[in-house]
């Protein structure tokens, strides 16, 4: 068949439904359900689909205050969540406990899901949600997400983000940056050959991160000397 009348004939019915979509609201389109009044503020709960997943929403995008979200869990549906339960998601982050060392410590759910947060730190939880984990099994995540940070940390400076590390092929240099964000992870021994990763300043990481200082190169391999040809003897008579 001649191709434009192919997308002629899929082409003007396309364009009639988008025009009468035009009107059709993000609400509609996203499955968005009004589930009552949360009883603090007084403002909307509802639940809708987000990039992420289905979510419940306290407030309205028009609002002075801007509405505040949370990721539905478990089994929870959409279609089938009520308000006591969306209000339940809200309670996060729980507070564990608090220690001298540590400070506040708080268990939430994020993008990459369920994790204990100490400081700027955070440490992911695997067999426990932040609902029910206590503080003991809190603080011994803590401690071996500071025995993982020691052994890993080589060096930090002061007032950068660049850190020295040690690694699964060696110790290197790191940008600090997160992946997909600039991140830079640069081999110490490539460019520093054999010299020690806690001798190096904060400059020789800056050089080596920008590129500057180029890798070391490797000596040349000597070519075996060929083998000398050995002159053929001459041949001798028989006699006959």
């Amino acid at each position: 068949m001649p191709w434009k009348n192919v997308v002629k004939n899929f082409y003007e019915p396309f364009h009639a439904q988008i025009v009468a979509a035009a009107d059709i609201s993000r609400e509609e389109t996203h499955g968005m359900r009004e589930l009552g009044e949360d009883p603090k503020s007084g403002k909307p709960v509802s639940v809708r689909f987000g990039r992420y997943g289905a979510f419940a929403q306290i407030g309205h995008k028009d609002d002075e205050d801007k509405p505040v979200f949370a990721a539905l869990r478990g089994t929870l549906d959409i279609e089938t969540i009520k308000l006591d339960e969306a209000l339940e998601l809200f309670n996060m982050p729980r507070t564990v406990g608090e220690t001298d060392d540590f400070g506040v410590i708080k268990a939430n759910y994020g993008r990459f899901g369920p994790y204990i947060q100490y400081g700027k730190k955070y440490v992911s939880l695997k067999e426990h949600t932040p609902e029910d984990v206590t503080l003991e099994t809190a603080l011994e995540l803590i401690a071996a997400k500071e025995k993982f940070d020691a052994e890993r940390i080589i060096k930090t400076f002061d007032d950068s983000e660049i850190q020295v590390l040690n690694g699964r092929f060696g110790p290197y240099i790191w940008n600090g940056k997160k992946k997909g964000k600039g991140q830079k992870n640069i081999t110490i021994k490539k460019i520093f050959g054999d010299k020690e990763p806690s001798d190096l300043t904060l400059e020789e990481c800056k050089k080596a991160i920008s590129g500057k200082l180029k890798p070391k190169t490797k000596a040349k391999k000597r070519k075996k000397a060929a083998p000398k040809k050995t002159k053929a003897k001459p041949a001798t008579k028989k006699n006959h």
